[in-house]
Protein backbone atom coordinates (compact mmCIF):
# COMPACT_ATOMS: atom_id res chain seq x y z
CA UNK A 1 0.00 0.00 0.00
CA UNK A 2 2.87 2.43 0.97
CA UNK A 3 5.56 1.21 -0.67
CA UNK A 4 7.69 4.33 -0.78
CA UNK A 5 6.83 7.28 1.30
CA UNK A 6 8.35 10.88 1.45
CA UNK A 7 9.14 12.50 4.28
CA UNK A 8 9.53 16.16 4.87
CA UNK A 9 11.22 18.09 7.53
CA UNK A 10 11.98 21.46 8.52
CA UNK A 11 13.67 20.82 11.57
CA UNK A 12 10.72 21.74 13.81
CA UNK A 13 8.77 19.81 16.46
CA UNK A 14 5.97 18.77 14.68
CA UNK A 15 8.24 17.65 11.55
CA UNK A 16 10.13 15.52 14.00
CA UNK A 17 6.99 14.39 15.37
CA UNK A 18 5.98 13.61 11.03
CA UNK A 19 9.34 11.62 11.29
CA UNK A 20 8.24 9.19 14.29
CA UNK A 21 4.85 8.85 12.17
CA UNK A 22 6.36 8.09 8.97
CA UNK A 23 9.00 5.79 10.43
CA UNK A 24 6.03 3.67 12.54
CA UNK A 25 4.23 3.09 8.87
CA UNK A 26 7.24 2.39 7.21
CA UNK A 27 7.72 -0.17 9.38
CA UNK A 28 4.31 -1.73 9.12
CA UNK A 29 4.28 -1.32 5.56
CA UNK A 30 8.20 -2.34 4.76
CA UNK A 31 8.32 1.07 3.07
CA UNK A 32 11.03 2.86 1.69
CA UNK A 33 11.37 6.58 2.97
CA UNK A 34 12.92 9.10 0.93
CA UNK A 35 13.47 12.33 3.29
CA UNK A 36 13.33 15.70 2.18
CA UNK A 37 14.25 19.05 3.16
CA UNK A 38 13.76 22.44 0.89
CA UNK A 39 15.89 25.15 1.14
CA UNK A 40 13.48 28.38 0.16
CA UNK A 41 15.93 31.16 -1.03
CA UNK A 42 13.58 33.89 -0.59
CA UNK A 43 13.88 35.21 3.01
CA UNK A 44 17.98 34.91 2.23
CA UNK A 45 17.61 37.58 -0.84
CA UNK A 46 15.24 39.62 0.90
CA UNK A 47 18.02 40.90 3.08
CA UNK A 48 18.14 44.86 2.83
CA UNK A 49 21.23 45.93 1.10
CA UNK A 50 22.42 49.56 2.19
CA UNK A 51 23.38 52.08 -0.91
CA UNK A 52 22.62 55.10 -2.78
CA UNK A 53 19.86 54.50 -5.78
CA UNK A 54 20.56 52.91 -9.12
CA UNK A 55 23.14 50.52 -7.21
CA UNK A 56 21.92 46.90 -7.69
CA UNK A 57 22.20 44.40 -4.97
CA UNK A 58 24.91 41.45 -5.34
CA UNK A 59 23.89 38.15 -3.64
CA UNK A 60 26.80 35.89 -3.92
CA UNK A 61 26.46 32.68 -5.01
CA UNK A 62 28.64 30.96 -3.06
CA UNK A 63 27.32 32.27 0.03
CA UNK A 64 23.85 31.15 -0.67
CA UNK A 65 24.65 27.88 -1.49
CA UNK A 66 26.77 27.75 2.77
CA UNK A 67 23.52 29.33 3.51
CA UNK A 68 21.31 26.19 1.83
CA UNK A 69 23.79 23.44 2.44
CA UNK A 70 23.74 24.50 6.53
CA UNK A 71 20.17 24.40 6.61
CA UNK A 72 19.67 21.36 5.20
CA UNK A 73 22.21 19.46 7.54
CA UNK A 74 20.20 21.31 10.33
CA UNK A 75 16.84 20.64 9.27
CA UNK A 76 17.97 16.93 8.54
CA UNK A 77 19.79 16.16 11.89
CA UNK A 78 16.97 15.01 14.00
CA UNK A 79 14.94 13.09 11.32
CA UNK A 80 17.62 11.09 9.94
CA UNK A 81 19.36 10.56 13.63
CA UNK A 82 15.60 8.77 13.95
CA UNK A 83 15.64 7.05 10.58
CA UNK A 84 19.07 5.70 11.35
CA UNK A 85 17.93 3.81 14.94
CA UNK A 86 14.73 2.43 12.90
CA UNK A 87 16.86 0.07 10.84
CA UNK A 88 14.79 1.37 7.81
CA UNK A 89 16.10 1.75 4.10
CA UNK A 90 16.04 5.50 3.47
CA UNK A 91 17.60 7.97 1.14
CA UNK A 92 17.94 12.23 1.28
CA UNK A 93 16.80 14.75 -1.18
CA UNK A 94 17.54 18.13 -1.04
CA UNK A 95 15.32 20.47 -2.74
CA UNK A 96 16.01 24.15 -3.75
CA UNK A 97 12.95 26.56 -4.11
CA UNK A 98 9.62 26.83 -2.88
CA UNK A 99 8.34 24.09 -0.45
CA UNK A 100 4.99 23.05 -1.88
CA UNK A 101 6.41 22.86 -5.88
CA UNK A 102 9.65 21.02 -4.53
CA UNK A 103 7.91 18.15 -2.46
CA UNK A 104 4.64 17.86 -4.66
CA UNK A 105 7.46 17.61 -7.60
CA UNK A 106 9.45 15.21 -5.58
CA UNK A 107 6.67 12.84 -5.15
CA UNK A 108 5.77 12.60 -8.76
CA UNK A 109 8.82 12.24 -9.54
CA UNK A 110 9.78 9.47 -6.92
CA UNK A 111 6.37 8.11 -7.75
CA UNK A 112 5.40 8.13 -3.42
CA UNK A 113 2.89 6.39 -2.18
CA UNK A 114 2.27 8.59 0.94
CA UNK A 115 3.31 12.60 1.95
CA UNK A 116 4.37 12.75 5.36
CA UNK A 117 4.88 16.20 6.79
CA UNK A 118 4.18 18.37 10.17
CA UNK A 119 1.78 21.37 10.50
CA UNK A 120 3.43 24.52 11.53
CA UNK A 121 0.37 25.44 13.34
CA UNK A 122 -0.12 29.04 12.46
CA UNK A 123 -3.30 30.59 13.14
CA UNK A 124 -5.85 31.81 10.59
CA UNK A 125 -4.63 34.97 9.58
CA UNK A 126 -1.75 34.17 9.55
CA UNK A 127 -2.09 31.34 7.07
CA UNK A 128 -4.53 33.64 5.45
CA UNK A 129 -1.59 35.73 4.64
CA UNK A 130 1.64 33.35 4.04
CA UNK A 131 -0.23 30.43 3.06
CA UNK A 132 0.94 26.78 4.74
CA UNK A 133 2.68 24.42 3.28
CA UNK A 134 1.35 21.57 4.69
CA UNK A 135 -1.90 23.39 3.39
CA UNK A 136 -0.37 23.27 -0.61
CA UNK A 137 0.83 20.01 -0.61
CA UNK A 138 -2.24 18.63 0.54
CA UNK A 139 -4.16 20.79 -2.37
CA UNK A 140 -1.49 19.75 -4.69
CA UNK A 141 -0.21 16.18 -4.47
CA UNK A 142 -1.00 13.35 -6.88
CA UNK A 143 -1.28 10.91 -3.90
CA UNK A 144 -2.22 10.76 -0.07
CA UNK A 145 -1.02 13.37 2.80
CA UNK A 146 -0.50 12.74 6.02
CA UNK A 147 -0.23 16.25 8.28
CA UNK A 148 1.11 15.69 11.93
CA UNK A 149 0.57 18.09 14.29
Amino acid sequence: MFDHILLCTDGSENALRAAAAAIDIAQKFHSHITLISVFNPAPALAIPVTGGPGLVPYVDAGVIQEICDEFHMATEKAAVELLNNSNLKYQTKQGFGHPVDEIVSAAEAQDVNLIVLGSRGMGDFKRFLIGSISDGVLHHAHCPVLIIR
